[in-house]
């Protein structure tokens, strides 16, 4: 047992210090910090030099994932406040349609005209359809972006996960329509209680956040409230077996009405958040295999190219309706490369739904995870530094 204290001690250490110089590195390079990050694990890791004990991945990565993404889902929503909210609103739920609807359109249709069964191309559509919150948010804060199109793509980020959510509950549905299985109730009852349960269970913390009155001066007191709310909540929703990110969302949302105390909240979690993503990404990138691009054949770039096409074509003309500039309908697609756990987590449930298919879904869903993680976060920094109008 020692011994085990001991080499996650020097994990962790290793991880923090490689963090740090990812971040330099990432301030006087092209290259986002969330990509070094990635690249750092998949060398350090089992499929790399194997540097990071399996048993750390084992024990660590889904805790460290959930502190994490709950971190980085409150502070998308603490920047909703109402007044962006509304300056904005209408542009991101057009934009969102168009991204969300024409991947499901092109991504679906190319597979399945190119010989993929029905079933599991409708199911990749809706995989497709997810977005990597975490690495999106890196990158925007990376390079200190706040302007309206980084505005526009942290709503898009923060609502197209829970349209792909209801669209895959959907999917699965139409899957057992075609005698795949059943239950097509119990899918559609689940993806309402996933989606719509978090927004009530972040709505309800937010309320209680609000009551929660402690001095501003009080740094600590802050600190503590904020974090402690954060992970109540977060935690509520993973035993509710909901969207846990959703939920944190909303509570960011909330908390967001209250524009002074907001500033002061997200400070703090701010202050705390980056050694978690330093951990997070790189164990993401130690649990990457390469070898999953290699499994899917032909029908794996078939579909990293059809959701890039559906990105940027749907995001043009949803800018394009929402009466955005030239250089927002041009860039924001782009903007929406990356994708991470969500997508697994479908491809996941779809596997154990649909044993028949197990040789399409799960690797081809994983194959492009590989692909978007390491090459979006980049897609992303590109669009933010040209997309500004």
């Amino acid at each position: 047992m020692e011994s085990q204290e001991v080499l996650i001690l020097f994990a962790l250490g290793v991880m923090l210090l490689i963090g740090l110089a990812c971040d330099r590195i990432g301030k006087t390079t092209p290259i986002p910090r969330v990509s070094l990050l990635l690249l750092s694990g998949l060398t350090i890791g089992p499929h790399g030099l194997d540097l990071i004990p399996q048993l750390f991945i084992d024990s660590w990565f889904e805790v460290i994932t959930g502190i994490a993404l709950a971190l980085i889902g409150f502070l998308i929503g603490a920047k909703l406040s109402p007044d962006v909210i509304e300056s904005i609103g209408s542009k991101v739920l057009f934009i969102t349609l168009g991204v969300v609807c024409f991947t499901v359109v092109i991504v679906s249709a190319s597979l399945y005209f190119a010989g993929v069964p029905i079933v599991p191309a409708v199911l990749l559509s809706t995989v497709a359809i997810a977005t990597a919150p975490a690495a999106t948010m890196d990158v925007v804060e990376e390079i200190a972006a706040d302007n309206t199109f980084s505005r526009m793509l942290l709503g898009v980020v923060a609502i197209d996960d829970a349209l792909g959510l209801i669209l895959f509950s959907l999917a699965t549905a139409f899957g057992f329509s075609f005698g795949t299985g059943d239950g097509v109730g119990g899918s559609l009852l689940f993806g309402v209680w996933e989606v719509f349960g978090a927004c009530v269970v972040g709505a309800l913390f937010g309320g209680i956040m609000l009551q929660i009155k402690v001095p501003d001066s009080d740094v600590e007191a802050v600190q503590a409230k904020a974090l402690g709310m954060v992970f109540l909540c977060a935690g509520a929703a993973i035993w509710m077996k909901m969207s846990y990110i959703l939920a944190a969302i909303v509570l960011g949302f909330f908390m967001g009405r209250s524009s002074n105390e907001c500033k002061l909240v997200a400070a703090e979690v701010k202050r705390i958040e980056w050694p978690f993503i330093i951990i997070f990404f790189i164990l993401a990138g130690a649990s990457l295999d390469l070898r999953a691009l290699l499994l899917v054949g032909w029908i794996g770039p078939l579909y990293i190219i059809s959701r890039i096409v559906s990105r940027v074509s749907g995001g043009w003309l949803g800018a394009r309706i929402g009466g955005c500039g030239a250089k927002t309908c041009g860039w924001i697609g782009m903007s929406l490369m990356p994708q991470a756990g969500v997508a697994i987590g479908m491809a996941l449930m779809a596997d154990q739904q649909f044993p028949q298919y197990n040789h399409i879904i799960l690797p081809v869903a994983l194959g492009g995870t590989v692909f978007f993680e390491l090459t979006g976060p980049f897609c992303t920094r590109v669009a933010l530094r040209h997309a500004d109008e």
